[in-house]
């Protein structure tokens, strides 16, 4: 029999899945797999089975619910065309939700160290924030002091605690001007706004949206040869640089920006 914690609050499923495993006395994810693929006698283990689903399986909650609340796909499919009209954590397309939930290991893993000793004292155990992982969040909303950036390879299958003595706050400075800028605030509204949603934007909907305010801002609105001002480089006039380099590196290794995965290409 293994034990299933209760997700807490706004914790993120990867940090969960750490979490898990460790209270269920497991050190290798190898082994906590081979555990919870008991629960599904009969189940034929030649097809496998996501982490996603095993631990929807250990909560028995469903999977809509687990994904809405616990993982960054809402944000990450925020708009997409890719099936527009499937709930976020749908299980009709379980390779979706799989790609981009649990499975997803985190190059960097963010949090905060007054939070973490926070939810030592409250819960007993410190634990990684979805809010944390959203990129361009420099910062702890509730603190608003800078977050901590854990690099070690899967950091989140440990508890932030652990990663306090190695870990390295974002610089003060860098996250003090984007707290000062108004589009940073306005990019975090929305990416909150877009994690309240239950199923995604159509991007066939939202594209002739933001064109039309493109060109009527007089941006460059359609394909063909540049003859206004290009939003990619309007973006890299109000935003902050460090704060781009960061979020949206490729912003800031262009020339023109005429090419790749663009603003400009995205409305066209």
């Amino acid at each position: 029999m293994l034990l299933a914690p209760l997700p807490l609050p706004e914790e993120i499923d990867r940090g969960y899945l750490g979490r898990a495993m460790r209270i269920n006395g497991f050190r290798k994810l190898e082994n906590f797999s081979d555990a919870l693929r008991e629960i599904y006698q009969g189940y034929n283990p030649t097809v496998g089975r996501s982490w996603h689903e095993l631990l929807c399986g250990l909560l028995e909650m469903p999977s809509e619910q687990f994904t809405q609340q616990h993982s960054t796909l809402p944000l990450r499919r925020g708009i997409t065309s890719s099936f527009p009209d499937l709930v976020h954590g749908s299980a009709a397309r379980p390779t979706i939700t799989a790609k981009f939930t649990v499975q997803r290991k985190y190059s960097a893993a963010f949090f905060c160290e007054q939070c973490a000793q926070a939810d030592i004292a409250f819960h007993g155990v410190s634990y990684w924030r979805r809010e944390h992982q959203t990129p361009g969040q420099l910062w702890c909303s509730k603190h608003l002091i800078p977050l901590s950036c854990a690099t070690d390879p899967d950091a989140m299958l440990s508890s932030p605690a652990q990663s306090i003595p190695k870990a390295h706050p974002i610089p003060e400075a860098v996250v003090r001007e984007a707290q000062e800028n108004v589009f940073v605030q306005r990019y975090l509204e929305l990416a909150s706004a877009m994690f309240e949603r239950t199923s995604p934007l159509d991007v066939g909907r939202i594209a002739p949206v933001l064109r039309d305010h493109g060109k009527l801002r007089g941006f460059h609105s359609y394909a063909g040869p540049v003859r206004s001002p290009l939003i990619s480089d309007h973006i890299c006039t109000v935003f902050p640089a460090k704060w781009l380099e960061r979020v949206f590196p490729s912003l800031m290794n262009h020339t023109g920006f005429r090419g790749g995965s663009t603003p400009e290409r995205i409305e066209s």
